[in-house]
């Protein structure tokens, strides 16, 4: 296809690979840059984007507009008399996509999202959405949380910190005072944070040092969590408790035993719909008579 690229150049080379991978052949005829002129992979024309109503004059069949001002451009396409159905963001690539690699780019999407979060003491793994304030405190205590998480805004994951009620005092003098910085053992942990995969964490909540939040359990708004959850259990109030378990002790085995979070991205992608569902059973179904089958 006879294409045109606009926009953000490197927002422009990111959209490179998915291009390369898709199931239709491009033709990059021309890119259009609103910075830079020079492109780390492709070697077509490109022309700033002052030039944008001198270079779009002829017919495209297809126009990826990588910017935060689509809408403007889109508009300037109008008026030259491009398709608007020619017309698509970067995301539009997705189409020309495997299945799999669609996965693959809503999961890079998400992890550019989350900027400098994964560190040395803070590892977020795929598809999941952290908007939590986290405190670190250099102790070594680490936070781990698993894929297709949801963490709401407001929450509060404090990684370490503790102030130690066993000592004479529990003010940080070795933290406060440089003389004294000798001194070991303060800050505290109760030990490392772990949050298992497709859990719900919303809004307001504490989670403290040293718990374990089991795989598909939800953490009702205003909660502090201080102690374990089990696995799909929604656990809230004041003070804190096991609310209910979300299904049966079996249909929670089962759960547990498949992994559905693990599964192959193809997979996943066509179990979207069941898993956006309460059809516990059809998802059984699926796992036992295709992904459990095909991996054989």
């Amino acid at each position: 296809m006879r294409t045109l690229l606009i926009g953000d150049m490197k927002r422009i080379d990111k959209l490179y690979c998915w291009l390369e991978k898709a199931e239709e052949a491009f033709d990059i005829e021309l890119i259009v840059s609103e910075n830079e002129l020079e492109s780390q992979y492709y070697d077509c024309r490109i022309e700033p984007i002052v030039a944008l109503d001198r270079v779009i004059q002829e017919k495209y069949d297809i126009v990826f507009v990588c910017s935060s001002f689509y809408q403007k451009i889109e508009k300037i396409l109008l008026e030259y008399g491009q398709n608007m159905n020619n017309i698509v963001p970067e995301k539009g690539v997705c189409k020309y996509l495997s299945k799999a690699d669609i996965m693959r780019y809503y999961a890079e999407q998400l992890n550019d999202s989350r900027g400098a979060l994964n560190n040395e003491c803070i590892q977020v793994d795929e598809f999941s959405y952290c908007n939590a304030e986290i405190s670190t405190f250099g102790d070594g205590t680490r936070l781990t949380i698993g894929k297709f998480c949801s963490i709401a805004k407001g929450t509060s994951i404090i990684v370490g910190g503790e102030h130690r009620t066993d000592w004479c005092s529990t003010y940080p003098f070795n933290e406060m005072i440089e003389e004294f910085g000798y001194i070991e053992g303060h800050p505290a942990s109760k030990g490392d944070i772990i949050i298992g995969n497709d859990v719900w964490i919303a809004s307001r909540c504490i989670i403290l040092s040293g718990v374990h939040i089991g795989n598909g359990s939800v953490i009702a708004a205003n909660t502090v969590v201080a102690k374990d959850v089990e696995p799909y259990t929604i656990f809230g109030g004041n003070p804190a408790r096991v609310i209910r378990k979300r299904f049966d002790d079996q249909t929670i085995k089962k759960l547990e035993e498949i992994q559905w979070w693990n599964w192959e991205y193809e997979y996943i992608y066509d179990a979207i719909p069941i898993l956006q569902s309460n059809r516990i059973d059809q998802l059984f179904r699926y796992y036992d008579c295709v992904v459990q089958k095909r991996r054989k």
